[in-house]
């Protein structure tokens, strides 16, 4: 299954792609201010990790308008009602295995990938 990974800084971009890769998904990675007009072919939900100071709205209403899954790691949690067009919403200091779990509970069916 193919995860949209939304993570401008480099670094934590290639650790969340081999976290991803390593768990049997395909990370397609993209920067926030790419536009598209199609999700990717194969991509089953989004994880998105960007800073406040970025703009992202047009990427969440994209991606909400195509009903993929978004995960929303931030890295200022405040009240969980702020996050409410999110499916699931975590802090940026999670451990791995909780971003793969929540991404694996999004899969139609919760099949886990192989």
């Amino acid at each position: 299954p193919r995860i949209l990974l939304v993570v401008d800084d480099g670094g934590l971009r290639a650790r969340y792609e081999m976290t991803l890769r390593f768990s049997g998904f395909q990370p397609v990675s993209i920067s926030s201010s790419e536009r598209f007009d199609q999700p990717p072919r194969g991509v089953i939900a989004a994880c998105l990790l960007t800073d406040h100071r970025t703009d992202v709205s047009a990427i969440y209403s994209t991606l909400l308008a195509w009903a993929i899954p978004v995960v929303r790691i931030d890295p200022f949690i405040r009240h969980p009602r702020q996050h409410l067009p999110f499916d699931v919403v975590l802090p940026a200091t999670s451990e791995p295995r909780r971003l793969i779990s929540a991404l694996r509970q999004l899969m139609p069916s919760g099949r886990h990938p192989s």
